[in-house]
């Protein structure tokens, strides 16, 4: 004759309970991550095809691998270094150069339609010092001047470096743009 013992079944305690949701939470929090990583990564990759696209129809080449988007439920902007601004040499500014290529979806209040420009840098014609972003449609025309400010690091970037910056605000956005040893800020305000 054969006896069997009932095996004691395990109890699950408050304890394992509480390590098995935190697991399947972590897993959870995990997983959602990484959904976000992915649709970073999808709206990267189409924002960037759509960028080369428009930049080559406007005669300049990007740099993509340093694309920056900025948003906020009113506003969306997008924009990468000109191909080769990192090698502008200190004079040439002083004789304008092509730095961005954006695309801006501005807020209710700046007077900017949504689409593509090119951003360049010129001296201001009769103030002495100052400077202006010029926007640039894809055929080369001047569709809005703003004030820009250039300054001069005392710690260069090394040569290729490119820093690029979107602030947005309440009632502005700023586009940066850091190489070498100049830094070109532009304030769109309404």
């Amino acid at each position: 004759m054969s006896i069997s013992q009932a095996r004691p079944r395990p109890q699950l305690t408050t304890l394992g309970l509480l390590a098995i949701l935190g697991l399947a939470s972590s897993l959870v929090a995990q997983d959602a991550g990484q959904e976000i990583v992915d649709a970073n990564q999808n709206l990267r990759q189409r924002v960037t095809a759509t960028m080369a696209k428009a930049s080559r129809a406007a005669g300049v080449a990007i740099l993509p691998d340093n694309l920056v988007i900025g948003s906020r439920n009113d506003v969306l902007v997008v924009s990468a270094p000109i191909d080769g601004v990192s090698k502008l040499a200190d004079g040439e500014l002083e004789r304008g150069a092509k730095l961005m290529f954006v695309f801006i979806s501005p807020p209710e209040g700046i007077e900017l339609a949504r689409g593509f420009y090119t951003v360049k840098l010129i001296r201001h014609r009769t103030q002495r010092g100052a400077w202006l972003a010029q926007l640039l449609d894809a055929k080369g025309a001047v569709v809005r001047e703003l004030g820009a400010t250039v300054t001069t690091d005392d710690n260069p970037l090394p040569e290729g470096r490119i820093v690029v910056t979107i602030d947005i605000s309440k009632s502005h956005f700023k586009l940066d743009i850091h190489f070498r040893r100049s830094s070109v800020e532009i304030t769109f305000e309404d």
